[in-house]
């Protein structure tokens, strides 16, 4: 009899979703059924036959499914079903011949043309109108759908850096990913609003379904979603059930990738911001100067670090701590929403520099060290507090023509290269360089000054620090040179000389052990007469001793062997002496 057939093309909306594992790869489209056609094993009231399959290359397979309808069927309206293996119906249509016909030799056959998610497996029926879904999945044939290039790796959605949210939207067929292409030229600060997820029944929830940043991708591998960017958010996974809005995500310069991933027919929906990171601009002040230059030794200096630029993404966390040498985590109070921190720092009993640091919440560029995708909440911001050099730090004397510095005691201070240590005097309105040593050198001696000057000498200590920043502290001293009168001893007598036993208890030395025994010191008075008295000065020094007065006649004493002669110098100030002239020795008498 004569063979009756018809084609008729349905176009299903395409349900496309990346069905990924961990270890499933994809390829071109490859499997049973390619560019042919295969019988289909129905039973019952399955009209379907046979079905082939063709590529879109768009993630998806076409799928082809023939029914035969032979002699004796009604054929007015009839019916087609595609089902996954847990009986949900994945497509639903209706198909009319438009009038009764009774074949009565050969079949009839009706194509219809569906859209499915590449290797899937899936259930399909076709036959008269009337049949339940229950009854026609009893019936269903199951069929393995072909491979399509479905690499999620491959197909990714690039997203530019700009200021300003943009809504993304899409649609899956298949439990899967979709990838977005982060490119971040320089730190970027991601920020996800409104994320919402509509299921195939119209829900609003889905467990599958989340959003996450990740580092790195590999072709034909699914996403690890549990290995995310470490963030400082909230929640660095955002699940479809979170109510968390304006979730960020600060990202390092360079390439990250959102992720988004959800069940078959979900649709899921948000607004993301991808722009440039604004970093903070911290300013450092104090209350009692300056902040750039040296302050006094054992000083409270009360300091502000204050964010400038309100419109960036880092804040001062409250109850922020700051560092420095000889503290741990002292507290900080923390003011203007964030935006202003101050704290008391108490500088050091010798010159040196304290860097104080203190860490913003925000994104900091330097990964971790051994966490590479890991972003740190804390970017460091510091100043140098410097403590100038006073005298005590120093060995500074004056003659009647010169100025003596001894830096022996000066410290070096902090880590990095030794510091250098640059010696001025004054000369009208200008600073002459005089001398050039280093912390515990010996210094030097500035010569050809004039007798009883006032001057001005300034010290400045440079040093590299490890972190490569260059610090410095400077004092300036001002000093006077001693009277140009040379003392003129009259006499100088010894007496009272006498000698005592004194106990030295043992003691070890290394493994030595040094017994306990008797010294005998001596002890003797010194009594010196000058011709004259000495004009500007304090008193004198005699073997180191300074004798105060302002007489002709001196008296001390003293221990040890009784000098057979002796010379003295005046001096006119406690802290730097400025001494006289020294005069000619002296005979001793008894």
């Amino acid at each position: 009899m004569k063979k009756i057939s018809k084609i008729m093309v349905l176009a299903l909306a395409s349900l496309i979703i990346l069905f990924m594992m961990p270890v499933q790869s994809y390829a071109r489209l490859a499997g049973p059924g390619v560019n042919s056609s295969l019988p289909v094993s129905g039973k019952g009231g399955n009209l379907i036959e046979y079905v082939s399959y063709e590529d879109p290359e768009d993630g998806t397979v076409a799928v082809y499914v023939s029914l035969n309808f032979y002699n004796g069927n009604k054929m007015q309206n009839f019916k087609f079903y595609a089902f996954d293996l847990n009986g949900n119906v994945l497509a639903e249509e209706d198909g009319t011949k438009g009038t009764d016909v009774i074949s009565s030799g050969g079949n009839i056959s009706y194509t219809y043309k569906k859209t499915f998610p590449s290797a899937d497996k899936i259930k399909i029926w076709g036959g008269n109108a009337g049949v339940t879904p229950a009854n026609a999945f009893s019936e269903a044939a199951e069929i393995q759908l072909a491979y399509s290039e479905t690499d999620p790796v491959k197909s990714k959605i690039k997203v530019e850096m700009k200021s300003g949210a943009v809504n993304y939207k899409k649609m899956n067929a298949a439990y899967g990913y979709t990838i977005y292409e982060l490119n971040a030229t320089e730190d970027a600060l991601v920020t996800i609003s409104d994320y919402k997820v509509t299921n195939k029944d119209g829900g609003s929830s889905d467990n599958n379904a989340s959003l996450a940043i990740v580092d790195e991708l590999q072709e034909g591998k699914a996403p690890n979603m549990n290995d995310y960017l470490h963030t400082w958010s909230t929640n660095a996974i955002l699940n479809s059930w979170d109510s968390a809005n304006g979730l960020k995500f600060p990202l390092n310069k360079g390439t990250h990738y959102l992720v988004s991933k959800s069940s078959a027919g979900t649709e899921f929906s948000f607004n993301m911001e991808f722009r440039k990171y604004i970093h903070c601009n911290v300013v450092w002040t104090a209350k009692e100067g300056d902040i750039n230059e040296a302050f006094k030794q054992q000083k409270t200096i009360h300091i502000t670090a204050k964010i400038t630029n309100p419109e960036s993404d880092g804040r001062f966390p409250k109850n922020m701590t700051y560092t420095a040498p000889g503290t741990s985590g002292e507290t900080m109070q923390v003011s203007d929403d964030g935006l202003t921190a101050s704290f008391e720092f108490k500088t050091r009993n010798q010159a040196g520099v304290d860097t104080i640091t203190i860490n913003a919440k925000e994104l900091n560029p330097v990964k971790h060290e051994y966490n590479p995708t890991s972003v740190d909440e804390g970017r460091p911001y510091s100043v140098d507090i410097m403590t100038g050099i006073e005298i005590s730090d120093i060995g500074l004397t004056t003659g009647y023509n010169y100025i003596n510095i001894d830096t022996q005691r000066l410290p070096d201070f902090g880590s990095g290269k030794p510091a250098q240590v640059t010696i001025y005097l004054k000369n009208g309105s200008k600073w002459v360089k005089k001398i050039s040593t280093t912390p515990g050198g010996k210094g030097g001696t500035i010569k050809k000054l004039k007798a009883n000057k006032k001057y001005e000498v300034k010290l400045v200590m440079t040093k590299e620090l490890t972190n490569g920043k260059t610090v410095k502290t400077e004092s300036v001293f001002k000093v006077k040179t001693g009277p140009k009168q040379k003392p003129v001893i009259k006499s100088a007598k010894i007496s009272n000389v006498r000698k005592t036993k004194r106990w030295i208890d043992g003691y070890w030395s290394g493994n030595v052990w040094h017994r306990g025994h008797y010294v005998t010191i001596t002890s003797y008075t010194v009594t010196i007469t000058l011709k004259s008295k000495l004009k500007g000065c304090k008193g004198i020094s005699c073997m180191g001793v300074k004798v105060k007065g302002k007489g002709k006649v001196f008296k001390f004493t003293t221990t040890g062997n009784p000098p057979s002669k002796l010379s003295v110098y005046g001096y006119s100030n406690d802290k730097y002496m400025g001494y006289t002239p020294c005069s000619k020795s002296k005979k001793t008498s008894r």
